[in-house]
C-alpha cells in the first residue's frame, strides 16, 4: 500500500527512446531522449529539477558523485551539465561516445566510443 503511491506515469513520445541514470541515494532520476531532450526529477516529490533540449543527439547519460552533476553522450563529444542544465565542460577527447559509467569510488567517468575506443576521465582532477 504504502509502495502505491510512488507509482506515476510518464509519456514521452516525442523525444524518444530515452536513457535514464537514478543517483546512489535513490532520490534524482535523470532523462535523456535520444533527440536530445534532457530532464533531471526528483524522485521522492515528482518535481522537476532542470530540463533542456540539448539540439544534438543523445546516446547515453550518468550522473556524476551526486545529482549536481552529470554527463551526457551526445554526437559528437561528451558533456558535463550542472543540475540547472548549464554546460560545464565539452570534452573533445571523447569522440562519438556511445555509453558512458561513472565509478564513484574512483571519481572516474569512462566513455566507450561507437568507433571501439575506452577512455577515462578523472573528474576530480580534470
Amino acid at each position: 500500500m504504502q509502495n502505491a503511491h510512488d507509482i506515476f506515469n510518464l509519456k514521452l513520445t516525442e523525444f524518444g527512446p530515452y536513457s535514464i541514470d537514478i543517483t546512489k541515494n535513490g532520490k534524482h532520476l535523470l532523462l535523456a531522449g535520444r533527440k536530445g531532450h534532457l530532464a533531471m526529477l526528483d524522485w521522492k516529490t515528482k518535481g522537476l529539477v532542470c530540463e533542456f533540449q540539448a539540439k544534438d543527439k543523445v546516446r547515453d547519460v550518468c550522473f556524476l558523485q551526486n545529482h549536481t552533476m552529470f554527463a551526457v553522450a551526445q554526437s559528437k563529444y561528451l558533456h558535463i551539465y550542472d543540475n540547472q542544465g548549464i554546460e560545464l565542460h565539452c570534452m573533445r577527447d571523447h569522440a562519438e561516445p556511445a555509453k558512458l559509467d561513472y565509478l564513484p569510488y574512483h571519481f572516474l567517468l569512462a566513455s566507450a566510443s561507437r568507433l571501439g575506443t575506452l577512455r577515462y576521465l578523472d573528474v576530480s582532477m580534470g
